[in-house]
């Protein structure tokens, strides 16, 4: 007599027990051990509940034979024919034929949970394969990364094409150097530079301008860069530098001259009231140089009628 875990519910139970106290499924001469995984199964199963080796029962005796000593375990089988010798009457145990082993598995093993519980020790059955569920789970990674990477690769597109639309009426040199830095990889990225060098060059020009201090020089530079952001500014200096060149001559010809280039500029105000002082002042002169001369011819003409000679 061994201990033994019923096949039914697993609860532990005697071979010679003629039911299993838990469930109730007869035990004695009702259990057979599967030669595949070595595991105990009821006499009429047809197939192994635990590595689903299918049995051929015979039912014609009038009771199966009883449990005996396990047989040793085999790697793996094709589906076995479970001959069963009935004994109707046999008080004793009988053991079970020992199956023929296969010369071709058929089918992997069911796992094996360790050694029986009559005390021998089975050959651990192979495992089955597992399904490739993780081929499935690494394709849907792989085409989350990839459409992660290709949304972010369009939203980069997208914003370099925005900065390169907003760079066309700029003249800002330190907004070309961003996109540069930003996108060195831009399929504008030439000509970009080539707007940046223009725009270097201008500035280059714009610096000399100023610091010759040549309203001339200063017109020169807007005739040849009428798009610059520097244009105010030169023009500015322009109308100061010609309003202090007319203020420092102070004559009404000057001022004109001012006025005439400047019709909105920042002095022309005071440019007109200079003017007309500088007009009486010049007028004046001019009044007082013929009363001059005439006063000087009429001195000449008494010095002559006096018979007196004209001073020399």
């Amino acid at each position: 007599m061994s201990i033994i875990k019923c096949p039914e519910c697993g609860h532990e139970v005697s071979t010679k027990a003629p039911t299993c106290p838990n469930c109730g499924v007869a035990i004695q001469n009702n259990i057979k051990r599967c030669p595949i995984c070595n595991n105990l199964v009821l006499m009429d199963a047809e197939q192994c509940p635990h590595c689903s080796a299918r049995f051929l029962v015979e039912k014609t005796g009038p009771a199966p034979a009883p449990l005996a000593t396990p047989a040793a375990p085999v790697a793996a089988a094709a589906p076995i024919l479970a001959a069963v010798s009935p004994t109707a009457s046999a008080p004793e145990e009988q053991p079970l034929p020992t199956p023929k082993e296969p010369s071709v598995p058929t089918r992997p093993e069911a796992e094996s949970s360790g050694p029986s519980t009559d005390g021998t020790s089975p050959t651990p059955p192979k495992k089955e394969k597992s399904s490739p569920w993780w081929l499935l789970v690494l394709a849907i990674v792989m085409v989350a990364v990839g459409g992660f990477f290709y949304f972010s690769y369009r939203m980069h597109e997208a914003t370099e094409e925005k900065d390169y639309e907003s760079l066309k009426n700029c003249t800002e040199i330190e907004n070309y150097q961003d996109f540069i830095n930003r996108y060195p990889e831009s399929r504008h990225i030439e000509n970009v530079r080539s707007r940046l060098k223009e725009l270097q060059r201008i500035e280059n020009e714009w610096r000399s301008a100023c610091n010759a201090k040549d309203s001339r020089q200063l017109q020169d530079f807007i005739d040849q860069n009428p798009t610059s952001i520097h244009k105010s500014a030169a023009l500015f200096k322009i109308d100061s530098l010609d309003w202090l060149e007319a203020d420092r001559k102070g004559s009404a010809a000057a001022y004109n001259l001012y006025i005439e280039r400047h019709e909105d500029g920042e002095h022309i105000g005071q440019a007109y009231i200079e003017r007309d002082r500088a007009s009486v002042r010049e007028a004046k002169a001019r009044l007082d140089s013929i009363n001059a001369a005439q006063n000087e011819l009429r001195d000449s003409l008494a010095f002559v009628q006096a018979g007196i000679p004209a001073a020399q």
